[in-house]
């Protein structure tokens, strides 16, 4: 407070005091990605839902945080959404400087497509789809719910529930680093799994 009469700001743990969002949504006909592609920079998340509608329906939630207003906005203008061809690109302020923005990206899409997923420190949840998944989330949590297709991922930390198809996962850290081993399972699966294995930052 810095004079009689002002007023208490009070902010919980390392949040910043300016905190600045933004909604952008995307409409991607199937007929130009039949297999959608999501790319994504580090501590952003990924969410890919199947739906009823015929095309993809991309959501992005963006959040900047700051010291300042003009800071919070400046972090925010990094985060964005671009798509080219059968491709998602989810880009911002990169690895250290990623707790300070991030966005949330929201795809929901034809129960029936394939989708291919690649992003470092960027958690991953694919629910409801009888498509093909292939999930690449490296030193994050991939979170599979109730697919059918054929599904293979490779994460730090894998859930996997009531799905059933050919399925093969891979939890731990990468190729070369220190710390838990790389394990794997596949086979065709009908109730859930969970393997928690080397570090994780969502």
């Amino acid at each position: 407070m810095n004079a009689p009469g002002g007023r208490w700001v009070l902010v919980a743990g390392n949040q910043l005091p300016y905190s600045l969002t933004r909604r952008e949504e995307l409409l991607l006909p199937r007929a130009e990605a039949p297999t959608l592609t999501i790319t994504s920079d580090p501590h952003n998340s990924i969410a890919v839902l199947g739906g009823s509608g015929p095309d993809w329906i991309i959501t992005l939630w963006a959040q900047g945080d700051g010291q300042s207003e003009a800071e919070a906005r400046e972090r925010l203008q990094h985060i964005a959404v671009h798509a080219a061809g059968g491709t998602v690109s989810l880009t911002g302020p990169g690895l250290y400087e990623g707790r300070r923005g991030n966005g949330d990206l929201i795809v929901e899409g034809p129960i029936d497509a394939g989708v291919v997923i690649h992003g470092t420190y960027t958690s991953v949840e694919v629910r409801d789809l009888a498509g093909p998944v292939r999930i690449a989330a490296t030193h994050a949590r991939a979170r599979i719910l109730e697919t059918t297709g054929q599904l293979d991922v490779t994460a730090g930390v894998v859930d996997f529930a009531g799905a059933s198809g050919r399925v093969t996962l891979s939890a731990g850290p990468p190729s070369g680093s220190k710390g838990s081993s790389w394990r794997g399972l596949s086979g065709p699966f009908g109730c859930c799994y969970r393997r928690d294995l080397g570090r994780r930052l969502k």
